[in-house]
């Protein structure tokens, strides 16, 4: 991490912790093998309750699924090298972020939709 000095405005009075500390990180790290390697997400939008996922390249290592305000609804470790199953039945309907982690670390998502 290289260290630099941001000058940031927040909206709330500089008595009220303007003046705290943040650290700025760079997320990028190059293409994971997910990406590179043909990640599929289907079916989308989801209708029968069930999601597939699978890649060509590399083992799936981590899943979580986020509602629209960002909570983790559901969390998986299949570890597999094959397409990963989760069932969403019973999920409210609407739009939901997929999370994947490859066994190389990198992280990839996608946005699905639920009927």
């Amino acid at each position: 991490v290289v260290p630099y000095m941001y000058h940031c405005h927040i909206l709330s009075h500089e008595d009220d912790g303007m003046m705290g500390q943040f650290l700025v990180e760079d997320g990028t790290n190059g293409m994971s093998e997910l990406e590179e390697g043909g990640l599929v997400v289907f079916p989308n939008p989801v209708e029968a309750g069930e999601l597939t996922i699978a890649s060509q390249a590399g083992s799936i290592r981590f899943v979580r699924i986020l509602d629209p305000l960002g909570k983790v609804v559901r969390e998986r470790n299949p570890n597999a090298a094959g397409p990963v199953q989760l069932d969403l039945e019973g999920f409210s309907p609407g739009p939901y972020l997929v999370q994947i982690t490859g066994a190389d670390g990198g992280q990839v998502a996608r946005p699905i939709l639920i009927q």
